[in-house]
């Protein structure tokens, strides 16, 4: 009387899935790392952050406009000043001087 090899398969699964359970739930040891406090940003702080990343983006902008701008010296000598000063200068937005006012 022997055992067939579908059933010797079956039991070798649940044997496998009971001994697999419990390691199938989160780790104890591997508890999640602590995050440290969240800063609070003033705001001289955040307009410092904003002016950085529009130096960045104006920096990028420049470097597109100029792999792609094809000007010799005169040219270039009118165009990049008038660039930078249109740039440094940026229009402000309605949120901007609703904020102001």
């Amino acid at each position: 009387m022997g055992v067939s090899k579908k059933t010797m398969n079956k039991k070798t699964v649940v044997l496998g899935m009971v001994l697999w359970l419990p390691f199938a739930g989160p780790s104890r040891a591997q508890a999640p790392a602590p995050q440290a406090p969240a800063q609070i940003l003033t705001r001289d702080d955040l307009d410092t952050l904003v002016a950085i990343a529009r130096k960045d983006t104006l920096a990028h902008k420049a470097d597109i406009v100029a792999k792609n701008m094809i000007l010799d010296g005169a040219q270039a000598s009118a165009f990049w000043p008038l660039w930078y000063w249109s740039g440094s200068t940026p229009i402000p937005t309605r949120f901007e001087r609703w904020m102001r006012s």
